[in-house]
């Protein structure tokens, strides 16, 4: 699997600007990944997440030098909290975790599936994939649940959906929800 940069600003990307205008990797040529799953950029640094081989890493563009965490199941979404450390959603362990020198857990059980809200380590998920860090909250596409969660104060709630389906408004339903994003004051799902 490669990493690739695909454009020098978001303001590329469709819209009056046209297509894109070029792709370039950053990394991976060597083999370095198995099946990379996610990915978000902060502080200078890409943070990828390879879900074939448990782990998340951190380099550079062009840098060459890429910081290994192990640790995880299979982590899929990863996002950037405000004090620059990555939190991963790791749908293997079916729990969601702050990447340091180690993973650190933050919020659900390890490997226990489950729909409960409460304090964020007695919470449980069923195969979180999406993340998307806030200011002060982490939201959580929890997959298998068809179901949005917010992580914040140390505790997990369910703020949108419930049963599998398709539907908007206050009684909203998803369908196997993957992919999330903070756009503005809203929350943008897949």
């Amino acid at each position: 699997m490669l990493v690739a940069a695909f454009a020098t600003s978001c303001s590329q990307i469709g819209g009056t600007h046209g297509p894109l205008r070029y792709v370039t990797t950053v990394a991976g040529t060597q083999g370095e990944f198995g099946e990379t799953f996610g990915v978000a950029y902060a502080n200078g640094f890409l943070f990828v997440t390879d879900g074939q081989k448990g782990e998340s890493r951190w380099f550079i563009p062009g840098n060459g030098e890429i910081i290994t965490r192990t640790g995880l199941d299979t982590p899929s979404g990863i996002c950037v909290a405000r004090d620059g450390k990555p939190i991963v959603a790791d749908s293997g362990r079916n729990a969601v975790y702050r990447v340091d020198k180690e993973p650190s857990l933050i919020a659900g059980i390890e490997g226990k599936r489950g729909t409960d809200d409460g304090a964020a380590t007695s919470s449980t998920f069923n195969s979180p994939n999406g993340i998307a860090c806030g200011e002060e909250k982490t939201f959580v596409a929890d997959t298998y649940n068809d179901r949005i969660r917010v992580i914040e104060n140390g505790n997990v709630r369910t703020i949108a959906g419930s049963t599998q389906g398709f539907q908007d408004g206050v009684s909203s339903m998803f369908d196997t929800p993957t992919g999330i994003a903070i756009w503005n004051d809203k929350l943008l799902v897949a």
